[in-house]
């Protein structure tokens, strides 16, 4: 679907006491020889804004905030690091699309993070993503848009693209998240064939049997 996401040849699921945990490989370091590794900083929205875990963010805020953070940064204005405002928004909003769609409700500011290399800034590959929606405990999204964009679990696409207007025009950014929309059509189909666990494809509070309709009806097919 043309997200940058980590690799998944060497993760390893791991039984724990309790319960069973993920082990995720590195993705902030690459080897340039077979003895040489080269390091990237990383940072998460949490620490970059500062916040606790668990805090509730609001999307646009956090969105306006880190560009100015990271924009006004000295690596930027003294050291010519490259960021891209506008793609860093649409791969914003894309990601949380996708977050939305696959029930992924862990969105909190530790599971976003930054990654530079020798002359950028950008967002880090997707690296924590599941259906969280599925936990029995319940977990809920902790960075949401305002009201008046996102309310019980429906959301105005066009009140967000508008929101966001003076950052990406309105229409670029609908037509990424429309290319992304047609792209998340046959989902459930796809899993399947994957081998996701039918109680994960069959979970109302998911909703992979809807997804059409919930698309069309927030305006993106």
């Amino acid at each position: 679907m043309g997200f940058n996401t980590i690799s998944t040849q060497h993760m390893r699921l791991e039984e724990g006491i309790t319960y069973p945990s993920i082990w995720l490989p590195r993705f902030d370091i690459c080897f340039e020889t077979a003895d040489k590794v080269k390091r990237f900083g990383m940072e998460s929205v949490d620490s970059m804004l500062k916040k606790t875990a668990g805090t509730t963010l609001d999307q646009e805020i956090t969105i306006r905030t880190l560009i100015e953070k990271i924009t006004q940064s000295n690596m930027v204005t003294e050291h010519g690091f490259d960021f891209d405002v506008r793609e860093f928004v649409i791969e914003w909003v894309r990601r949380d699309l996708l977050n939305i769609i696959f029930g992924n409700s862990d969105n909190h500011g530790r599971n976003t993070s930054f990654i530079k290399d020798s002359f950028s800034i950008q967002l880090a590959p997707i690296y924590d993503f599941a259906p969280m929606k599925a936990d029995p405990e319940g977990i809920p999204r902790t960075t949401k848009w305002a009201q008046k964009l996102e309310v019980g679990g429906e959301y105005n696409y066009e009140a967000i693209t508008a929101a966001l207007a003076d950052l990406v025009p309105e229409n670029e950014l609908m037509h990424a998240l429309k290319t992304t929309a047609k792209q998340l059509v046959g989902l459930k189909e796809r899993l399947q064939n994957r081998g996701v666990p039918r109680q994960i494809i069959e979970m109302p509070s998911i909703g992979f049997d809807y997804i059409p309709e919930k698309l069309k009806k927030w305006g993106l097919l």
